[in-house]
């Protein structure tokens, strides 16, 4: 089991900045990596102009620590420079680690996403949509299936595909004729529906 502490999960963002004292105008845009609990730093991190920062959009830690250290061997100055070069050694040898963590907060951040939707939809479902539906039986599960961890991988096509919605009468017979689903998961994760 992995533990990760709220105030040192790992995450990759950037922030602008002005760190010329000759050209206010000058803007710079700082790259940093979070890094968990027994991280040699809290962060690492590197300035580029801006405009001349590498895209971060979707990519793991690993590969932008290797962007930091590129950036970081190619500067004239660096007064840390040492230092930095220690985390990133600790980085690599923890590549795995850092993405895995990495993409375990992204998921978790995914899943918060999702949960809101869900309230959404059910309040919709609710005032607009279910109002002149015949109550469905809570006792019958109508032959609906659903997987929720092995659904969590796949596209909803594929979803779709291996668990296909109720849409019609029920085959078990509780007089159930409508549209149903195993679970509100269910619903959100397949899509659209109306796709084959």
């Amino acid at each position: 089991m992995t533990y990760v502490s709220p105030q040192h999960s790992v995450s990759v963002d950037s922030y602008t900045h002005n760190g010329n004292l000759f050209d206010p105008t000058k803007q710079y845009v700082c790259i940093r990596v979070w890094l968990p609990e027994g991280a040699p730093m809290k962060f690492l991190a590197e300035s580029w102009n801006e405009g001349k920062e590498p895209d971060i959009e979707n990519r793991p830690p690993s590969e932008v620590v290797e962007a930091i250290s590129d950036k970081l061997e190619k500067a004239w100055i660096d007064t840390s420079r040492d230092e930095k070069r220690r985390v990133i050694e600790w980085c690599r040898a923890n590549a795995e680690l850092l993405d895995r963590l990495w993409a375990e907060g992204l998921i978790r951040a995914e899943q918060r996403t999702i949960a809101r939707s869900q309230k959404r939809i059910r309040k919709l479902l609710t005032d607009y949509l279910d109002t002149d539906d015949e109550p469905q039986a809570l006792t019958c599960d109508h032959g609906i299936e659903f997987d929720e961890e092995t659904a969590l991988t796949m596209q909803p096509h594929a979803i779709r595909n291996r668990w296909p919605r109720l849409h019609g009468e029920c085959a078990k017979g509780c007089g159930f004729n409508g549209t149903a689903y195993a679970s509100a998961q269910h619903f959100v994760w397949g899509g659209d529906w109306s796709e084959k």
